[in-house]
Parts: structure tokens; C-alpha cells; sequence
């Protein structure tokens, strides 16, 4: 049962594995400029008013801009990628959408770091909070932004702009932004018939490769994008602003603690920047027969195998651990017995060595937590019989410590074995109840279904019940 579930966690983390494909296909989406949806605004002689939202511009000298609220949600983006340089060698940026009445913070992201930018808020020559918030909707110019000491200071203040206000610093950096060094993706793209065919020509990530993909795009608004892989998983990008049908622009997609951020381009070409590093370590905690077990979970993304061997070194590995690679899904993958509790001397560090006909490369990644609650109360369970399209319910976590943590459920057939691949994932979940929409079951059949509680960072708990089709 321990392998079968290791297994289980692995297809959920296939999604995140193909996420910078996926985006690359769901973002050059070309739909030629789009005809809006109708909005039954149309037909109201007092429709309500968007609310005000502000801008800011500035010139860097080449960056990935974004603006985040609070809740470390991303309002807007920017990527210099592509655009003029002015006389200076600097190149322009303007983020769109700004809400009003929310604190904002704007960090700057180059191929050597994620920088905060900080401002002077009460004129003393110190640049000492990178919060600020627009009462009203300002244009807010901060001139040249230069990276000093860890910081992006910006030549204008922004608190000089009529409606802008300093707010208390904010030293919490989004999880998506810490994540290690981002790498860059190109190419050109297609959309014919609700088809997106994405064709990468040059990429700087390690474990990605050249090559088309295609995908199924379901919807394409003014500030939402959803498409379905081949493998039926759903994944959704936003944007500030749009145009319906129209993929021009820049998103962004958060998953976990990764950030993708996508320029498509009106000549039919995109850049895809992105801090996921091909090299996972991410803890499970499961439960059979009342002991719980704690393992980590270790895998390498390679779909075209060209890495040989793969080995990992780290706590609780005794020498090296040699990964066994997944022909059906694409990557190497291994487990380590944690123990019936979970670790305390956190984080656990794990050293992977790729070896390849080029040379080797050695990356790290670390287990920051573990999800110590499990879902409970399972229907169906014990075997009860139910309809062949059943729907599944569970007692979840409530707030918690853990915020932020989301469901997943899988669906296996009884009689499957090592290694056990699911016949259906449901989406990311933040409610405790689900309708089955995979392929038909069959009558009379035993099954099995998991459901897992999911942190930030992609750690998980399951637990397992089980069903048969009337």
C-alpha cells in the first residue's frame, strides 16, 4: 500500500512536472483579437461601475515585474523581454490593473535573484518600506529601477504621485518567489480550432526539452485562461486586463511555491520565465491499519531520458539512493522512510546527481514540512456500494496551521499493482466534496479512492477508502 500511494502522489505532481509546457501552449492561444462574451451589462441601463485601478511604469534594465497584494496574489506583471531599449540600454515596463485601497508591493526577478522594492517613506534618505497603496487611480512613474544591495530602489518615489501612501514593511516574500534561480523557454505558436500548438525552440531549463505540444483550450477571457492537457488536468493563468479570445499580453500561474510567467507576443512568438526546478523532494504522511507513516518522496522530471543514472543523497539515505525512471510519465522517482513521526530537524536537504553524455550536474531541494492532519470521515467507504458516477465527501482541515492547503482525489481500481496508476484525479479542490467525472466504471467493480490534503509547497497526507459500482 505504501508503494501505491508514493505512486498516487507522483501522478498528482505530473501536473506541476508539465506545467511549463502547459503554459507555453495555454498562453499562445491566438484567437484574433475576440468578440467579448454578450455580458449581460449590454442590456443594463445602469450597469456598475469597474472599480479604479492605477499603473505603474518604469524602465529596468531587463526584468520580470510583478505586483502583489497582502495575500501575496500577483495584480499585475510585466516582461521586458522583446521590447525596445531606450538611450540608456533600459527597457520600459508598465503594470496595468492596479486595485486601489490594497497595500501593493512590486518585486523585480532576474536570472540572478527576486528583488523587493523599497522606497523612502518619510524623507529621511532611507529607503525603508516596499509598501505603498493608490487611494485613487494614479499613474505612478518610478523612473529608472536599479538593484542595490539586494533591493530595487526606484529613481522617483512613489509616494511623490497625488494618492499614493507609504504602508508599514512587509518582509514576507511570496513562497512562489523563492524558489531558486528562473530559467526561460521561446518559441512560436499556433490556435486552430480551439487547439494550441506550442513549438519551443530554445530553452535554458535543464530537465526541459525542445519540441511541439498541443493542448485543448476551454476558456480565453479578458483576465482568465483554462486549458486541459491530454492527461484531462485542468490548470488556469491569469492576467490583468485583455482582451476576450485574445491571448496577447502577459500571465502569470502560481502553483505551489513555483511562478510562471508567460509574454505572448501579437507576431505569434512567446517567452516563458519560470523558477521550477526539475529536481523535487516533497514529504507524505499515510495511514494503514492506524500507523502512520512518513516518507519523502524524490523525483527528477527528464521525459526524454537524458539523464543515466539519477542517484540522491540526503537524511535517512544511507550512501546514495539510485532513482528508478517512470517510462509512462517521464521522470525518475524514489521514496525514503522518514519514520511513524515526522521529523523535526527541518528542513531535510536532499543532493541529486544527474549524470548525462554531457557531464554532471548537481541540484538540492528541501522537505520544509510535512502535512500532519488527514481527511476524514470518507464517503463512500468500506466498500459500500454506490451509482457509477459516485460523489466523494470527507472531513477536511478547517484554517489550521496549515493555510493554503488544498485536496486532490484519485481514483484506482482494487485489483491494480505495483506500480498503481490512478484512473481519475480530480482538480485542486478548496471544498470537501467532489463528483466523479472520469472514465466509466464498471458495473460490479471494486475500487479505491485517495484523498489528499496538499500544502504550499506540494507535501501531502492521504487517506483511503474504498467502493464498489452497483
Amino acid at each position: 500500500m505504501k508503494r501505491q500511494r508514493q505512486e498516487k502522489k507522483r501522478g498528482f505532481l505530473s501536473i506541476s512536472y508539465l506545467l511549463i509546457v502547459l503554459m507555453i501552449a495555454a498562453f499562445t492561444a491566438c484567437g484574433g483579437g475576440g468578440s467579448g462574451d454578450g455580458g449581460s451589462s449590454n442590456n443594463n441601463p445602469n450597469p456598475t461601475p469597474a472599480p479604479a485601478t492605477g499603473t505603474i511604469s518604469g524602465s529596468v534594465s531587463g526584468t520580470i515585474i510583478v505586483a502583489v497584494n497582502d495575500n501575496g496574489d500577483i495584480v499585475a506583471s510585466d516582461d521586458t523581454t522583446g521590447k525596445t531599449a531606450d538611450s540608456n540600454g533600459n527597457f520600459p515596463f508598465t503594470l496595468t490593473g492596479i486595485p486601489t485601497g490594497v497595500n501593493i508591493r512590486v518585486y523585480l526577478i532576474t536570472s540572478t535573484g527576486v528583488y523587493p522594492m523599497y522606497f523612502d517613506s518619510n524623507n529621511d534618505g532611507t529607503a525603508d518600506t516596499n509598501v505603498f497603496s493608490l487611494s485613487s487611480a494614479a499613474a505612478i512613474d518610478l523612473g529608472y529601477v536599479a538593484i542595490t544591495n539586494q533591493q530595487a530602489i526606484p529613481t522617483t518615489n512613489p509616494i511623490t504621485t497625488q494618492g499614493v501612501s507609504a504602508g508599514a514593511e512587509n518582509t514576507n516574500t511570496p513562497n512562489y518567489l523563492v524558489s531558486g534561480t528562473f530559467y526561460t523557454s521561446s518559441g512560436t505558436y499556433t490556435y486552430t480550432n480551439g487547439i494550441l500548438s506550442a513549438n519551443t525552440t530554445s530553452t535554458n531549463t535543464i530537465c526541459n526539452t525542445t519540441g511541439v505540444e498541443n493542448y485543448t483550450v476551454t476558456t480565453l477571457t479578458a483576465t482568465t485562461m483554462i486549458m486541459v492537457d491530454s492527461n484531462a488536468d485542468t490548470l488556469t493563468w491569469t492576467r490583468p486586463s485583455g482582451t476576450d479570445g485574445d491571448p496577447v499580453g502577459t500571465w502569470t500561474m502560481t502553483i505551489f511555491n513555483y511562478l510562471w510567467v508567460a509574454k505572448i507576443n501579437a507576431d505569434g512568438t512567446f517567452t516563458v520565465s519560470e523558477n521550477f526546478k526539475c529536481v523535487k523532494a516533497d514529504s507524505l504522511h499515510t495511514q494503514f491499519q492506524g500507523t502512520d507513516y512518513y516518507s519523502a518522496w524524490v523525483s527528477v522530471n527528464d521525459p526524454t531520458q537524458q539523464f543515466t543514472p539519477v542517484t540522491v543523497e540526503g537524511q535517512y539515505i544511507s550512501g546514495s539512493l539510485s532513482l528508478t525512471y517512470n517510462s509512462s510519465e517521464g521522470y525518475w522517482e524514489g521514496s525514503i522512510f522518514l519514520g511513524p513521526t515526522p521529523p523535526t530537524n527541518l528542513p531535510l536537504t536532499y543532493t541529486f546527481t544527474l549524470n548525462s553524455n554531457t557531464g554532471t550536474i548537481t541540484m538540492t531541494d528541501d522537505i520544509e514540512a510535512f502535512v500532519v492532519p488527514l481527511a476524514t470521515n470518507l464517503s463512500p467507504s468500506g466498500g459500500q456500494t454506490v451509482s457509477a458516477t459516485p460523489t466523494f465527501t470527507w472531513t477536511g482541515t478547517g484554517s489550521g496551521t496549515g493555510s493554503g492547503y488544498t485536496y486532490m482525489v484519485s481514483v484506482f481500481e482494487s485489483n491494480c499493482t505495483s506500480p498503481c496508476y490512478g484512473i481519475w484525479n480530480s482538480n485542486l479542490l478548496t471544498t470537501t466534496s467532489v463528483g466523479y467525472s472520469g472514465p466509466a466504471l464498471t458495473s460490479s467493480g471494486a475500487y479505491f479512492y485517495d484523498v489528499l490534503i496538499i500544502d504550499a509547497y506540494g507535501n501531502a497526507s492521504i487517506a483511503e477508502e474504498s467502493f464498489v459500482v452497483q
